[in-house]
């Protein structure tokens, strides 16, 4: 299935270096919940610190990405 970003979502991965390969990672092995019409995907990738979050929309040929950025609310310091 196609994955298409929103202008939003291109400007979050670029700004927190998160790869788009990493994206399609996270949408194949990532635990998934679904909020409504969203869905959240969640994986940790071990290039980035904080576990990635995705939120999108599932639509009829394609998964639309809202946003993704790094999951830091709730996470301890495992300095």
């Amino acid at each position: 299935m196609e994955i298409k970003f929103s202008r939003h979502a291109g400007r979050r991965i670029k700004l927190y270096g998160i790869k788009r390969n990493d994206i399609t990672r996270i949408i194949k092995e990532g635990s998934k919940t679904k909020e409504g019409n969203k869905i959240n995907y969640q994986l940790k990738i071990s290039s980035i610190k904080y576990p990635i979050k995705i939120v999108a929309e599932l639509k009829k040929d394609c998964i639309f990405i809202i946003t993704a950025y790094p999951l830091k609310r709730g996470v301890k310091n495992e300095n």
